[in-house]
């Protein structure tokens, strides 16, 4: 970590600049903000985002203002300068560029004109987007404090939640719990509860949650897979009464309503062939909000490594998650977690696996309590 002599001590203004690309990569960023929060309490900490992100960050609980990137058609850059002014106008004393963000680091404080004492990133990030390793970058855009990366964003060297930790430690932030948080907002927590009550969901009714779709066009379950996973968990539970110790066996598909009801459609059809001898629902949210609700309620979930399985991190949930490699999951499994990985390509999975590994976790947490 490269260190130079400061005059700020304690940091004042923080602008953190995350434009993540999924919803694992903004999890991860918040046991950042919550130990930003614990230790400079009466500091301005700010968010600098997209609005594709904003909507996640703005329901943080920690009185952390959100500042949106305008949309521009014509480039990226634009925005940057309109927002600019602004960004000078709050005089920061302290920047945290996290990773994949070196990008907008740049164009603020090179095109902006924009002066803040105290930066820290990556610098072998800021030469990679920079694409020069012979000419110096200008002494006020280097980071003031380096920080080692992540060796890679799909597969880093360990958890991502402790690496992103790696850019608070300039500030003598060390030894944070790297555990994530589920934000939601009010109106998040009335649609959920209005749905699980148009369902007919009862406290004692044990709620099996299915992620039923991931971003990532390789991350996709087989649904005929998921259908057999289903018929024979309810199989189970109605031949050895399980009603009577866990409660009436409910199963939820969570879906993104905005894009993925066709595929919800889909495999209920795929449903139909089956015998399935246990209630099915749809569970559409519409945002990273409404899924911690749903999951929040769950008492188990089957999920594929994606933002679902980070939910349930956070809200501390028993569940199995199937990861393609040992090297995801050692940089995507938050370590205490009440996770059973399952290391597997999503194609090659069969429904035994997944039932087997289900029920034995769940058989296992429940013991526990």
């Amino acid at each position: 970590m490269q260190n130079t002599n400061f005059k700020i001590t304690i940091p004042s203004r923080i602008l953190v600049i995350s434009q993540m690309p999924s919803l694992g990569m903004k999890m991860m960023t918040t046991p950042l903000f919550r130990s930003l929060r614990n230790k400079f309490q009466n500091a301005k900490i700010s968010i600098l985002t997209d609005k594709y992100d904003a909507g996640f960050y703005k329901r943080n609980p920690y009185d952390i203002e959100v500042h949106e990137v305008p949309e521009n058609d014509s480039s990226h850059l634009d925005g940057i300068r309109q927002i600019s002014p602004l960004i000078k106008f709050c005089n920061y004393d302290t920047v945290i560029s996290l990773p994949l963000n070196e990008s907008i680091y740049y164009y603020l404080v090179s095109k902006g004109k924009i002066e803040i004492p105290l930066r820290i990133g990556s610098e072998s990030f800021l030469r990679a987007y920079l694409n020069d390793f012979v000419s110096p970058i200008p002494e006020n855009i280097n980071f003031s404090h380096d920080v080692c990366p992540p060796e890679s964003i799909a597969a880093p060297e360990e958890y991502m939640g402790k690496i992103i930790l790696r850019y608070v430690a300039p500030l003598w932030i060390i030894n944070e719990s790297f555990r994530p948080e589920a934000w939601f907002a009010s109106e998040d927590k009335e649609k959920v509860d209005n749905l699980f009550r148009n369902i007919g969901l009862l406290p004692t009714d044990f709620l099996f949650t299915i992620n039923l779709r991931a971003n990532q066009q390789s991350n996709q379950w087989k649904m005929e897979t998921l259908a057999e996973t289903i018929q024979k968990i309810s199989e189970f539970w109605k031949k050895f009464e399980l009603a009577n110790r866990f409660g009436s066996l409910i199963f939820g598909i969570n879906y993104v309503e905005s894009y993925q009801s066709v595929y919800f459609k889909k495999f209920m059809e795929i449903l139909k062939n089956y015998k399935i001898k246990s209630p099915v629902f749809g569970l559409p949210n519409s945002n990273p909000g409404e899924l911690s609700q749903i999951i929040k309620r769950s008492n188990y979930v089957l999920t594929q490594e994606t933002g679902t399985a980070h939910v349930v991190e956070a809200l501390d949930k028993p569940a199995t998650v199937v990861y393609p490699d040992s090297r995801i999951e050692k940089g995507w499994k938050l370590p205490e977690s009440k996770i059973l990985s399952v290391l597997s390509p999503l194609e090659k999975l069969s429904s035994e696996d997944l039932f087997f590994d289900s029920l034995n976790s769940l058989f296992y947490w429940y013991s526990k309590k």
